[in-house]
């Protein structure tokens, strides 16, 4: 006598701060925030995409890559730091903060 004991997980995966990989445990269709198996939460990709280019789409391209790291690429190509690369949302925004960049200039 066997059983099948494989989970139904919602399985969305994500850095945390130190560049761990974390799942989703929660069940597949959650509406809440994701949650790995220790009760940590990340909120789901694309609604952090639209609001860190809402902020940041006038100074940078931000996009996260299939291995869960976020990056924001300046658009003035004469920036001082061209490329941010940061495990989480949270360290891009620190980091972006932190660096000072200038405002593009307006042509008359």
């Amino acid at each position: 006598m066997s059983a099948d004991h494989t989970l139904d997980l919602c399985g969305d995966r994500s850095l945390d701060q130190r560049g761990r990989p974390r799942m989703c445990w929660l069940d597949p269709g959650h509406t809440t925030h994701h949650a790995d198996y220790l009760g940590n939460l990340w909120e789901d990709r694309a609604a952090i995409l639209h609001r860190l280019r809402t902020r940041w789409g006038h100074s940078h391209q931000i996009s996260v890559t299939d291995t869960g790291l976020w990056k924001a690429v300046a658009l003035d190509p004469g920036a001082r730091w061209a490329t941010e690369v940061e495990y989480t949302p949270a360290q891009l925004v620190h980091r972006l903060r932190t660096r000072r960049v200038p405002t593009p200039l307006r042509l008359s």
